[in-house]
């Protein structure tokens, strides 16, 4: 009896670890699929486009250090509740979204939320 409450608490910790892992994943991404920025979004180089709510505290942060950082690129601020159509054909779930693009408008990064992005940011060479 014991040993099956002992395998029952490992397959319980490992699924739990599983899931906190693939959480961690899903808020910083490279992304695997060709999703592209609509033309009306796309600058003539790289582009940085930011979805943000009325109500989301980090996201303005988010679009300074942006475009203080990122000179050479666009850096657009979307507010997500009044565009709904660009967030849901982009699949922006939470705020802050940052979605990078190249010049083709061929997104390579998306940083979903807070807290993806304040590590994204924290990790880069300025």
């Amino acid at each position: 009896m014991m040993r099956v409450q002992l395998m029952l608490l490992v397959v319980t910790l490992v699924g739990l670890g599983n899931l906190g892992y693939r959480r961690r994943l899903a808020g910083l991404q490279v992304t695997g699929d060709a999703d592209v920025l609509p033309v009306e979004l796309r600058g003539p180089g790289p582009t940085w486009v930011v979805f943000t709510t009325p109500t989301c505290v980090t996201c303005g942060p988010v679009v300074d250090v942006l475009r203080s950082t990122e000179s050479s690129a666009t850096v657009t601020a979307i507010d997500a509740s009044s565009r709904p159509d660009l967030s849901d054909a982009l699949s922006v779930r939470a705020a802050p979204t940052v979605l990078r693009a190249n010049a083709d408008g061929v997104i390579d990064l998306r940083l979903a939320g807070p807290a993806a992005a304040s590590e994204f940011f924290s990790l880069r060479p300025v």
